[in-house]
C-alpha cells in the first residue's frame, strides 16, 4: 500500500492545465515529475480543506481574468478549444462522459457529465452548435475551412492566438433584388433582372433575361437558371427583396419592397403625416421602437395601422429582419437603379438590347476598379463613409452610464442601450443589421481609444470591392461573325399598341420625389 503525501486539484480552464497536485504518492515522487509545492499543508485536516478551497477559487479567478475567456464555453461567437486532452469523449449519447478507473476492483469508476457536445470529426459536412467543444485550435480551424468550402462562403479568422480563435463570414449579400421592367421599343416584352449590392452599397447586376411578360412561369424559368448558375439550392444562405412573392427557394429569407407596399397604402391613406409615420415605422430597428412608431401611426389614423398590420412585418420592417445579410434595406431600389442604368437600351430590339447590356457592364467593371483606387478612403468607399459620418454626428447625443469589461450601457435620452463590444452588437440592432457600428457602438469604441474601422464588417472593405469587379466580361466578335446554332429563330413578342406617344423618361409621382 502506498502512502498519499499530498492532495489537491487538477484543473483544466481556458485551454490550460493547472497543476495543484492530486493524490501525490511516493511512486509519483520517484517518477521525477514536477509538482507545485503546497505551502498551506498543516496537521489540521479542516484547515487544509478550507485552504484548498480558497486556493482553488483564487486559481479559477486568476486564470479566468488572465485568459480572457470567462464566457467562452457559452458564447456562440467563440469556440472553446483545448490543446490538451478533453474532459469529454464523444459517445452515441447526446452527452459525453469521462470514466476514470484503477485496476483495483475496490475503486468505483467516476463519471463527469459534459454539458456541451464534443465535435465529431468523422462528419463529412460539419455543423456547429452553441457551446460545441473542439479538442484543439487546429481541429476548429480545419472544421471552419471545411464548412466554408461546403457552403461556398469565405470566412476569416478575426482572432487567432493561443487564447481564442474566432471565425466570421467574410461576405455579406448574398442579398438579391428581383424585378421586371417593360421594354419600350417596337418589340414589347419585359426584362427580368437579379441585382445585388457591392461593397460601396451600390447596385451590382447579376443576371437578366427578356420574356414576354411577368408571370409565374416566366419567373420560375428565370429563377431556375439563376439557381443553376449560382448554386442557390434551397436558398438557405440568400435574402431576396421583391415587389411580389416569387418564391422558388423554400429556405430563403424574403423582404417585400416598402415602396411597392406604400404605393398601395396611399391609395386609401393619403397625407404627409401618414406618409411620414409609415416610413418611420418601416425603418424601426427593434421591436420597442416599432411598437412606439406603430402607435403614432394609429393615432394619426387607426385604419392605417390596421392596413399595414395585415402584412406580416417580418417582410417589410427592419425590426424583424434577421441579421444574416448584413444589409438593412427595406426597398428594391437597386433594381430600380439598374433599370435606369439601361434606360436607353430598353428602347432597342431584344438582340441589340442584350449586346448593349453586355458592353455597359463590361465598361462598368473597369470603371469601378479605377473608382476603387481613386475614391476609397482608408479602405472604405464614399457611401460607407457617409454612414460612418452620420453615426458619428449623432454620437454626441449619447452617454456611457455604466460598464463591465466588454459590456456598456449607453444612454440616448430617454432610452438606454446595451453595447457588447466583443460580440459587436447593440440592443438598438443597427450594428447587427448593417455591419457598421451604430452611434452607441462608436461612442464605446471612441471611449476605448480604438478605431471604428476595426469593427466594420469585412464585406465593406476595399478588397471586397475589388474582388467583386475584378472578373472581366470578355469581348466577343460582332454579330456578323456568329456561328449558326442550327436552332429555330426566336420570334419577337407580338407588339401591343398603347395610346399616346411612348414615354422615354419615367414619371415620378409627387410622393416619390420626397
Amino acid at each position: 500500500m502506498v502512502d498519499c503525501v499530498e492532495y489537491g486539484i487538477y484543473l483544466n480552464y481556458g485551454g490550460r492545465f493547472i497543476r495543484d497536485p492530486t493524490l501525490r504518492t511516493e511512486e509519483d515522487v520517484n517518477s521525477g515529475d514536477e509538482y507545485i509545492d503546497i505551502p498551506w499543508l498543516t496537521d489540521n485536516e479542516d484547515e487544509e480543506w478550507q485552504a484548498a478551497r480558497t486556493q482553488y477559487k483564487d486559481s479559477v479567478k486568476f486564470y479566468r481574468d488572465d485568459a480572457d475567456i470567462d464566457r467562452a464555453l457559452f458564447d456562440p461567437t467563440e469556440a472553446f478549444v483545448d490543446d490538451g486532452l478533453s474532459d469529454s469523449i464523444d459517445s452515441n449519447d447526446e452527452v459525453s462522459f469521462v470514466t476514470t478507473s484503477d485496476d483495483s476492483e475496490a475503486e468505483e469508476a467516476r463519471r463527469r457529465r459534459s454539458l456541451h457536445k464534443v465535435f465529431d470529426d468523422s462528419i463529412v459536412n460539419p455543423e456547429f452548435e452553441v457551446g460545441m467543444i473542439f479538442l484543439s485550435r487546429k481541429q476548429f480551424k480545419d472544421t471552419v475551412l471545411a464548412h466554408s468550402i461546403y457552403v461556398k462562403r469565405e470566412t476569416i479568422l478575426k482572432k487567432n492566438d493561443k487564447k481564442r480563435v474566432r471565425a466570421v463570414c467574410a461576405d455579406k449579400r448574398p442579398i438579391l433584388g428581383l424585378d421586371g421592367a417593360f421594354l419600350k421599343g417596337s418589340c414589347k416584352g419585359q426584362l427580368l433582372s437579379a441585382v445585388g449590392r457591392d461593397a460601396n452599397n451600390q447596385m451590382y447586376p447579376i443576371a437578366w433575361a427578356i420574356v414576354v411578360g411577368e408571370s409565374t412561369s416566366t419567373w420560375t424559368w428565370f429563377l431556375e437558371f439563376l439557381n443553376h448558375n449560382l448554386k442557390i439550392g434551397d436558398g438557405e444562405y440568400y435574402t431576396f427583396v421583391l415587389d411580389q412573392q416569387k418564391n422558388l427557394f423554400p429556405k430563403a429569407r424574403h423582404r417585400r419592397c416598402a415602396w411597392h407596399i406604400y404605393a398601395n397604402f396611399r391609395k386609401e391613406h393619403k397625407g404627409k403625416a401618414l406618409q411620414r409615420w409609415f416610413w418611420i415605422t418601416t425603418k424601426s430597428t427593434n421591436e420597442g421602437e416599432f411598437k412606439r412608431n406603430l402607435e403614432e401611426l394609429n393615432k394619426s389614423k387607426p385604419a392605417a395601422k390596421d392596413y399595414v398590420m395585415k402584412l406580416d412585418p417580418k417582410f417589410w420592417c427592419k425590426a424583424f429582419f434577421d441579421t444574416y445579410a448584413t444589409c438593412d434595406v427595406v426597398h428594391n431600389n437597386m433594381t430600380k437603379a439598374f433599370n435606369g442604368f439601361i434606360l436607353d437600351a430598353r428602347h432597342k430590339g431584344p438582340l441589340s438590347l442584350l449586346e448593349d447590356l453586355r458592353r455597359k457592364c463590361s465598361r462598368r467593371n473597369i470603371e469601378k476598379l479605377e473608382f476603387a483606387e481613386k475614391k476609397f478612403k482608408v479602405d472604405f468607399g464614399p457611401k460607407i463613409w457617409e454612414k460612418i459620418e452620420d453615426h458619428r454626428d449623432k454620437m454626441s447625443r449619447c452617454h456611457i452610464k455604466s460598464q463591465a469589461r466588454w459590456h456598456y450601457e449607453v444612454q440616448e435620452q430617454p432610452y438606454s442601450f446595451l453595447v457588447n463590444l466583443r460580440d459587436q452588437t447593440c440592443s438598438c440592432r443597427v450594428w447587427q443589421l448593417n455591419g457598421i457600428p451604430c452611434r452607441h457602438g462608436m461612442l464605446v469604441i471612441q471611449h476605448r481609444h480604438e478605431n471604428y474601422e476595426d469593427y466594420m464588417h469585412p464585406c465593406y472593405r476595399k478588397q471586397a470591392y475589388i474582388d467583386t469587379y475584378k472578373h472581366e466580361i470578355i469581348p466577343i466578335d460582332g454579330m456578323q461573325l456568329w456561328a449558326d446554332s442550327g436552332m429555330p429563330e426566336v420570334d419577337p413578342p407580338i407588339p401591343k399598341n398603347t395610346p399616346g406617344r411612348p414615354k422615354k423618361k419615367r414619371h415620378l409621382e409627387e410622393w416619390k420625389k420626397n
